[in-house]
């Protein structure tokens, strides 16, 4: 049976997938995020805010497709005709560890369609606004929805709340707040930096059959350069260093 309503904080990748999950076990499923999450027109595929990051190229590889297309049955035909490439390295580079069929796309491309497809489910919609709390019941020991301000604000219950919101949480605060252990946080510093230019090359620009340049860091510059396609016949330029 049906549960009655789920609500997901943050409409991002973790967000839309959670929904996704969810979609089949209760009746309504809410996202909530700071942006209004569009399906149609040029924007839905255009960078958000909240995602610095989406500028980068960005690769869906095997395993992670296989698990997104259980449950969105068809993903890849729909990333393949937004602009994907099956990004297939030359052979003499391959290493046996290397996945065949990944896809090279931009973040906004994958997370777009992803929301196109989420945002389809009959059970699914999306609010926007920002959570600025946790409405409780049973004196503070049961979650039972979040206050939303800005947008469509008001009080949303739902029998289970899942935080999505990325880096802008203060769910654990809140939670501590109510009196429970704060949740536990691992972290870990990357120390990389990188810069990225988005391409059109001349036709002729690379051999035949070669999709991508990598010229790895040395001693004598710790840069390393790549050069890899993202879709819809463009390519990012990246120099990336410690």
């Amino acid at each position: 049976m049906a549960l009655d309503h789920a609500i997901v904080m943050g409409g991002g990748m973790a967000g839309l997938l959670s929904a996704a999950g969810l979609a089949g076990q209760f009746e309504q499923v809410t996202i909530i995020d700071r942006d209004e999450l569009r399906t149609e027109g040029a924007e839905a595929l255009a960078p958000r805010r909240g995602v610095p990051h989406g500028g980068v190229v960005h690769r869906l590889l095997a395993l992670g497709e296989r698990r997104i297309e259980d449950l969105l049955p068809g993903l890849r035909e729909e990333l393949l005709a937004a602009g994907g490439e099956e990004w297939i390295r030359d052979a003499q580079e391959q290493s046996h560890v290397q996945e065949q069929g990944s896809l090279a796309l931009t973040r906004p491309m994958l997370e777009g369609v992803i929301r196109r497809r989420v945002l389809a489910l009959p059970s699914v919609t999306a609010r926007q606004g920002a959570v600025a709390g946790l409405l409780t019941e049973e004196e503070g020991r049961r979650v039972s929805g979040v206050a939303v301000r800005g947008g469509a604000a008001g009080e949303l219950h739902g029998g289970l709340v899942v935080d999505a919101a990325g880096r802008s949480s203060r769910a654990a605060g809140w939670v501590e707040g109510l009196g429970a252990e704060r949740p536990r946080a691992l972290s870990t510093r990357v120390h990389v930096a990188y810069t990225c230019l988005r391409l059109h090359l001349r036709q002729d620009a690379l051999p035949e059959g070669v999709q991508d340049l990598v010229v790895p860091a040395t001693e004598e510059l710790p840069l390393m350069v790549e050069l890899e396609p993202c879709g819809n016949g463009e390519h990012i330029l990246s120099v990336s260093g410690t």
